[in-house]
This record gives structure tokens, sequence and C-alpha cells, in this order.
């Protein structure tokens, strides 16, 4: 009697992980989603506000692609060489992506200890377009920023370019959108 107990506890132990296993991969739903940030707009002072999903209004920004990701950074506001590396490993791998560094209209040149000045001008894409402040406006630039936007110009992501957790979820991110753009044509 106890070789039978013992084989039927036995069995299952085996029998229910596998059940289960199989269960979840024929009915159960792995999917990730990458948030869309501001659908009811953005309330910041200054800023053309709609109330509608907030889209990305710079004329760079606009592609004949449908499947269009954009990387937008202020190459004026990166310290550390770390930025970069982080930034040409994603442009390395999703080599289909554009990559748009936005900078000043009156920036000619920096000198290494020069106290860069913001216009007015990129000021308000910081904090009308890209929405850095996300609840209120900013009077500095902050640095090392990457903003995801994808093909419909809504922003998708926040990033710190000199940090390598942000680069990896950075990466994997780009990775969901493809995907989420590969489910929407089928």
């Amino acid at each position: 009697m106890e070789k039978i107990v013992r084989y039927f506890t036995l069995s299952l132990l085996l029998i229910i992980p596998i059940a289960v296993f199989l269960f979840l991969k024929n009915f159960g739903e792995n999917h990730f989603k990458v948030p869309v940030y501001y659908q009811s707009g953005t309330m910041i002072e200054g800023c053309i506000q709609t109330g509608e999903q907030h889209k990305v209004a710079i004329n760079a920004l606009y592609s004949t692609e449908k499947e269009s990701i954009f990387l937008c950074y202020l190459p004026q506001h990166v310290e550390g060489t770390a930025f970069y590396d982080g930034l040409d490993r994603i442009k390395t791998k999703w080599q289909n992506i554009n990559v748009i560094g936005v900078v000043d209209s009156n920036l000619n040149t920096i000198d290494v200890g020069t106290t860069l000045t913001v216009n007015q001008e990129l000021l308000d894409i910081v904090n009308c377009q890209f929405v850095l402040g996300q609840d209120k406006k900013l009077d500095t630039i902050p640095i090392n920023q990457i903003i995801l936007i994808d093909h419909k110009l809504r922003i998708r992501g926040y990033y710190q370019g000199e940090i390598l957790e942000e680069i990896d979820r950075l990466d994997v991110e780009i990775d969901i959108l493809y995907k989420e753009y590969a489910n929407e044509t089928e």
C-alpha cells in the first residue's frame, strides 16, 4: 500500500507542473506594453493644451515610414562618454531607428567649461514637446535625456542615457514596440 501512495504522489508531483505549463501555454497571454504618455494632453503653463493625446510636433519627426521609431536627445546637454556609448549600442542593434539630436539654433561651438545659456525656443521644445518636466515647466534642461517617440508621434518613454540599466530598458521597450507594430499589421 505504501508503494502505491508513493507512486501516486510522485505522479501528481510530475503531472501538475506539466498540466499548469500546458494550460498557460495554450490559454495564457504573455504580453508587455510600453506606456503611452499624456493620453489626456498636458497641463504645462505656456503650452498649447488640447485635452487630447499629446503628440510631438517637430518637423524632423515626420516620416513616411509607417513603423518609424524616434529617439530624441539634446546633444549640448550630454555629459560623459557613457551616454554616447549607450546610444551607439542602440543604433547598432536597431539600425532602422531614427536618432535625432535637437540642438539650440544659436549654438555654434561649445568650449569645455562653458556654461550654456538656453534660448527660449529650446526650452519650449523641452517643456511643450518633449514634456521633460512631466508635470511642471522647467527653467533648465536636464542632462543625458533620451526620449522614445513612436510612429504616431506619442511619447513612449524617458531614459537617462548614461545609466546602463536605462539603456537596457530602452532596448527592451524598442523591441516591444516593434512587436506591437507587427501585431497591428496582422
